[in-house]
């Protein structure tokens, strides 16, 4: 038996490496490597797929040093090496893979807390806590795509351990339910271009709370220089100051056929909302011309978007430079992404209109000349699905922006970075479809959150993103999921949480204990899907007079009243108040305490009784 020992933690690994564990001396807890999640794959996977990886057979562990020590694998058409770097408070596993045979790779594996009873940390849309029962289920979705955090946690009964990706790219979430329990495990992949480079992963120990995991997280990224406080991101653009207490105002893709742009912004006004950031006002998209529910794009005039300004507007474009329509130019077809075969990429269809995948580069260079002309007044932008989908290959060795040579996703996240960064943008606030770790050092608002409605016991929203970044980046709605209910739908569910739009109420105690802003859809025209398998869509309009209009408005006064005081604070903690989980606490750097209650009931708080789906703030002290 090898050992890494220090005043924290003892690493113990068996002579053939088939049993490895971590004691955590500080709070008496024992974890496990679980050999059924640990092993390879020869055998690719496409998104969305899964598959189970082969457990490792017997290899051979060697100790370098008091500090590190090397376990090696046998695998197909070589090895797979795993060394394990003492840290004060964890490890770092390096991974190695050589063979041009294995695809995927465990980073290092599921590891269990002696005596079980774990829950896990799961960092989808705001986060998750995976609690045990309900059917079986596997899942594998790459980090960046609905995965917000390079990590998950392990919340044992007396510790917890968390698990962050050093290293951003070609790497998936294994996570899932069993008969023996949750599981959880970084995958490393090969990258497609390159083959295999090393990859790393951090095992941290900590207490055994959604706020000691995602604290110590954060505390990873100021490690490493990535967190990008308000503060920084102010200095470098002033304008991000009129996001704190704006409303959040989605106006739809379609030019409204009744809708008086200017007039209902001035309507906005007097209810109350002296600042109202909406999106979208034009479509910042190679080729406009294209129908959506018979419709085309929205795009208003420069007086409107001069007197919706004047009545305290934001305006926005929407930023659909991912990929375009081929209109026949030569102009959009050189930007176009190719796969291995030379091919471009097809990827979003609305009735017969089909788009095709740009270039990130290439998106950058055309969003920089668009500010030049029809762009220039936007005092900030929202792009499209940019933060959701993640880096990807391009093949295409006609790119002079790649230089001429296949680009990898390691590349191509250098590019998402300029895409959404102040080198393209300015001053301009920028936001994004998706909440995503590594884009938040250059954007300032991500979306895509899960409904708080108690639908599922064993799967519970909880505020890991805004634990780690309320102090950095807006966590946001998806532009459909407003507080008003449309004709777009209601709640469904993804099978782990709901999503939808409507309940303003519960919309509102979530985004207040979040301390976040509203986003309500208060007027203008969208498109929804008359049948999804065939891309055939109608279109629907939006008033102020709508009763669901008024309704989610009345709820959004109060949040974005509350976020003007407490968007730039750090959130110091989360807490559950209940055994069902459904009151919920959070407090702020300011000393502000936000109590949310969730249920279906009213329920007796240190704040007063709360009615249910509501929510009440016990102010810090004024600064």
């Amino acid at each position: 038996m090898h050992r890494l020992a220090n005043d924290s933690l003892i690493l113990s690994v068996s002579d053939d490496g088939m049993s490895i564990a971590v004691q955590d001396r500080r709070r008496s807890a024992r974890w496990e490597l679980d050999a059924t999640t640990w092993g390879f794959s020869a055998r690719p996977m496409r998104r969305g797929e899964y598959s189970p990886l082969t457990p490792y057979g017997p290899g051979a562990a060697h100790k370098a040093s008091e500090r590190e020590l090397t376990v090696t694998y046998p695998a197909p058409g070589g090895s797979v090496a795993y060394t394990w770097v003492l840290l004060p408070d964890g490890l770092e596993v390096r991974l190695l893979v050589q063979s041009t045979e294995v695809a995927r790779a465990s980073l290092p594996g599921h590891f269990v807390p002696q005596g079980g009873g774990h829950q896990l940390l799961l960092p989808r849309k705001q986060g998750l806590l995976l609690r045990d029962g309900g059917p079986p289920y596997d899942r594998r979705v790459p980090i960046g795509s609905d995965i917000s955090l390079y990590m998950y946690g392990c919340l044992g009964r007396s510790g917890g351990m968390l698990v962050v990706a050093e290293d951003p790219t070609d790497v998936h979430l294994l996570y899932g339910k069993r008969d023996a329990g949750l599981y959880c495990l970084l995958e490393a992949t090969a990258c497609e271009v390159d083959g295999w480079y090393q990859r790393r992963a951090r095992l941290l120990l900590t207490d055994a709370s959604v706020t000691a995991v995602c604290k110590r997280h954060r505390a990873r990224l100021i490690e490493r220089g990535d967190f990008v406080p308000w503060e920084r991101k102010i200095e470098r653009k002033p304008p991000l100051t009129k996001l704190f207490g704006s409303l959040i105002a989605f106006i739809g893709y379609n030019r409204g056929r009744n809708t008086d742009y200017v007039e209902s912004a001035r309507a906005l006004r007097e209810f109350g909302f002296p600042t109202v950031f909406y999106y979208p006002v034009r479509f910042n998209a190679m080729v406009l011309d294209f129908q959506m529910g018979g419709d085309p794009p929205v795009w208003l005039s420069d007086d409107e978007m001069a007197a919706m300004r004047e009545a305290g507007g934001v305006l926005a474009p929407w930023g659909w430079t991912f990929e375009a329509l081929d209109d026949g130019s030569q102009q959009v077809r050189a930007a176009f992404r190719s796969d291995r075969e030379g091919r471009c990429i097809p990827n979003w269809r609305i009735d017969d209109f089909v788009w095709n995948l740009v270039c990130t580069p290439y998106q950058a260079r055309f969003a920089r000349e668009q500010y030049k002309g029809d762009m220039a007044a936007m005092g900030w932008i929202h792009y499209d699905v940019n933060a959701i989908f993640g880096p990807r290959p391009c093949y295409r060795t006609d790119h002079q922006e790649h230089r001429g040579r296949p680009m990898t996703a390691r590349q191509d996240l250098v590019h998402i970075g300029r895409l959404l960064g102040p080198d393209t943008n300015g001053d301009r606030v920028v936001s994004s479809e998706g909440f995503d770790e590594f884009c938040t050092r250059f954007y300032d608002m991500g979306s895509n959150k899960y409904q708080p409605v108690p639908a599922n016991p064993y799967h519970v929203p909880v505020p890991m993103t805004i634990l780690v970044f309320h102090d950095s980046t807006v966590h946001n709605w998806w532009e459909l999921h407003t507080y008003n209910q449309t004709p777009f739908g209601g709640l469904t569910s993804d099978g782990m949480g709901c999503v939808g739009s409507g309940h303003p109420e519960a919309k509102a105690a979530m985004d207040a204990l979040y301390g976040c802003p509203p986003l309500v859809f208060p007027f203008g025209r969208q498109y929804g899907w008359a049948d999804w398998a065939t891309h055939r869509t109608f279109s629907f309009e939006v008033s102020l007079r709508d009763a669901e209009v008024r309704r989610a408005l009345a709820a959004a006064l109060p949040v974005a009243r509350l976020h003007r005081r407490i968007g730039m604070c750090e959130l110091l903690s989360f807490d559950f108040l209940s055994d069902d989980m459904l009151v919920q606490a959070t407090r702020f750097s300011d000393g502000t305490r936000v109590i949310a209650n969730f249920s279906g009931m009213e329920r007796d708080t240190d704040l007063g009784l709360l009615p249910p789906c509501s929510w009440r703030a016990e102010l810090g002290p004024q600064p």
